[in-house]
């Protein structure tokens, strides 16, 4: 295909790619021209062929290859035009389809992946890929199986086509985590989501604490571990390995006597590090924006958040981030240093702006802006059966997580789910948030207020309170 390309045969199969020949792509994520990374884009895509993963396997699986590769030519075809490079794209696929006499089911999937192909990204790093709701729109947006492995496929080509250092093992975890949750929903298999499932996993544990060895478990009471167990949510316990469960009851045992416990811990498949916040329900107030607020002092880039309340009102925070500090693992040494940072902070004895202010390396820690934007906010009542979804679209710069959930925290708004997403200076923030009630917030005049709000305060140079 390159030589074709190169000798310019490709433009008289394709006449319309000569549009993409040497096109710059004015932004600091992509770091070839368009037709570079199409060419790119299908080479990753072939070397799924031996890859032992789920997305090797989906390749493997795809029945016509040829209509996935084709897709993967002509996905950013429409770049370079006013519209939206998806519009333009799916509308230049279908003429190209058409001139080729492809079949109209060939054509259609062609035109769905070049159209969609953001799509699958969008959603895996930007929403809660565990909501068996929103993986059964999800599949149903897709339509089949079949259109699913290849807009997997071709997704991931998409990112790994863009340039060394953009494929993560985190990006491929969650794309595959989606990916299997749909798939699940196509085979009808969602017995993880059901209550028996949660009847399972909490027997599981039950019994697993019974023949431990551990003296830390075989002190506890089956009444008090029954407890702990029904007071976690359960789509919580649905997607917590057991063995994770059980050392989580050791520390809310550890609970009872101390007022906030951090651990850290660090993935080494996912090149990441997780701090897991539990605190009791009288630290709990502010508590997700004193985390993040700590993190950032720290130096910390998160990339997603989950937060848990349970029925007897112990807080459960987890974060997941990177420390550009280190390479390869995190020492525990720095891992204590960031707990007893997050401690201080939720006991009151350290305020985030002090902890922001004390922690700069720099007089200004700015990033350099070539094309900045207004920052952008959109609500969404949509993607969630339970939860008001809010975007936030901006410039990154320090401190503003802190800012966005001291905002949130500000106008009543309790944050279950946080995901992160940074390309160099441009960062789209996702916050899955409740009413004071436990539900979504539907007036709007209440939720063009936290679009205002939000606005001016990424605006503001200070952060908030």
């Amino acid at each position: 295909l390159r030589q074709m390309y190169e000798t310019g045969l490709l433009e008289k199969v394709i006449p319309q790619f000569r549009h993409a020949n040497c096109l710059m792509q004015f932004n600091q994520y992509h770091r070839y021209t368009v037709d570079e990374h199409t060419l790119r884009c299908i080479e990753e895509a072939t070397l799924l062929i031996s890859d032992p993963t789920s997305l090797g396997q989906a390749y493997r699986s795809i029945h016509n290859k040829a209509i996935l590769h084709l897709a993967l030519l002509l996905h950013d075809i429409g770049k370079g035009y006013e519209e939206d490079h998806s519009d333009v794209g799916a509308r230049i696929a279908a003429d190209v389809a058409a001139r080729l006499y492809l079949s109209p089911r060939e054509i259609d999937t062609i035109v769905f992946l070049v159209h969609k192909h953001l799509m699958m990204a969008l959603q895996a790093f930007r929403r809660d890929i565990s909501d068996p709701a929103f993986l059964v729109r999800f599949g149903r947006d897709v339509g089949s199986q079949e259109m699913l492995r290849m807009l997997y496929v071709l997704t991931a080509a998409d990112i790994k086509g863009v340039g060394p250092g953009t494929w993560t093992s985190w990006k491929g975890e969650l794309l595959g985590e989606l990916y299997e949750g749909a798939m699940s929903v196509f085979s009808n298999d969602q017995s993880w989501e059901s209550n028996h499932r949660v009847a399972e996993v909490r027997a599981l544990v039950k019994q697993m604490r019974r023949d431990s060895s551990d003296q830390r478990l075989r002190r506890m009471s089956e009444d008090w571990v029954a407890r702990m167990l029904e007071s976690l949510p359960p789509n919580y316990l649905s997607r917590v390995a057991p063995t994770d469960l059980l050392e989580l009851l050791v520390t809310m045992r550890r609970l009872e006597k101390e007022d906030v416990i951090v651990r850290g811990r660090h993935d080494r498949e996912n090149e990441l590090t997780e701090y897991s916040v539990m605190t009791r329900q009288e630290y709990g107030a502010g508590c997700f924006s004193k985390i993040c607020g700590a993190l950032t002092a720290k130096r910390l880039e998160i990339l997603s958040a989950q937060i848990i309340t349970c029925d007897n009102g112990t807080v459960l925070d987890t974060f997941q981030v990177i420390d550009g500090d280190f390479t390869g693992t995190v020492p525990a040494i720095r891992m204590a240093e960031i707990g007893e940072a997050v401690r201080e902070v939720l006991l009151g004895r350290q305020t985030v702006e002090k902890l922001l202010m004390t922690n700069r390396r720099y007089a200004s820690e700015a990033v350099p802006i070539l094309l900045q934007e207004a920052p952008h906010v959109v609500t969404d009542n949509e993607s969630s059966d339970t939860s008001t979804v809010i975007d936030v679209f901006a410039h990154d710069r320090r401190g503003l997580l802190f800012i966005i959930s001291s905002v949130l925290r500000e106008l009543g708004l309790n944050v279950s789910l946080a995901k992160i997403s940074t390309h160099l200076d441009q960062v789209v923030d996702v916050f899955y948030v409740t009413d004071e009630t436990g539900h979504k917030v539907l007036e709007e005049d209440r939720l063009k207020a936290i679009k205002d709000r939000l606005h001016a305060a990424i605006d503001e140079k200070q952060p908030v309170a």
